[in-house]
């Protein structure tokens, strides 16, 4: 007797979470590229160094995530059907995301954002490179090599937490342990808000986590 067969059901879970990432995906290109073809002077003068290409404005981006946007969206859709065009569309759209993300380090801001990889991947491959898991077992040294890496937040646009974080990280200290510092480090300049202001603790935490 032949046996019963069974209709192939494996892998819709997987299909309908692609899709669904597809169509936000698209969605927030279509979104962007129509903020972009519409913003004002004064943004469209603050992108203009931080652009990919410096000779390029926002209408060319705009464009560009509109169309884009709109062909990814579609594929999403046409994924439910398990369509291979939408599976391939999908994978050319996330290799060319993927590399205008590459892009972005020729950008003014790849300094830091090589200096926070290379910081994360050190402690992440090696544990062994982390002294201190609590604020309680830091000493003086610790605390002032950590106070000198906040000293990078003079730089206009850089992180002051950000900043005393990675400088706790390189240092010995554990994620946790950096960024509980981090927000003791932000006391000293908080105080005389604290004395003089009914909201000074929102001023506090905005200063903690604020840029220079």
């Amino acid at each position: 007797m032949a046996e019963p067969t069974t209709r192939r059901t494996g892998g819709i879970g997987w299909i309908i979470f692609a899709g669904v990432m597809m169509i936000i995906a698209g969605a927030n290109m279509f979104i962007n590229g129509l903020w972009a073809l519409n913003a004002p002077e004064s943004v469209i003068v603050k992108f203009k160094g931080a652009l990919l290409f410096s000779d390029t404005n926002l209408d060319t981006w705009g464009w560009i995530y509109v169309i884009v946007g709109a062909v990814v969206l579609l594929a999403g859709v046409v994924v439910f059907w398990r369509s291979q065009i939408g599976r391939w569309i999908g994978l050319i759209a996330a290799t060319i995301q993927a590399v205008f993300a590459f892009f972005w380090l020729f950008t003014p801001y790849w300094p830091g954002a090589l200096v926070i990889i290379a910081i994360e991947l050190r402690q992440r491959r090696n544990p062994g490179v982390v002294r201190i898991t609590h604020v309680d077992d830091m000493r003086w040294t610790d605390a002032l090599k950590v106070g000198l890496a906040q000293a990078f937040a003079l730089i206009p646009g850089t992180s002051r937490s950000g900043a005393t974080i990675m400088g706790g990280m390189l240092f010995g200290l554990s994620r946790p342990a950096a960024t509980e510092f981090s927000f003791f480090l932000a006391i000293p300049p908080c105080s005389p808000r604290l004395r003089t202001s009914s909201s000074g603790t929102d001023n506090c935490l905005r200063a903690a986590t604020s840029r220079r």
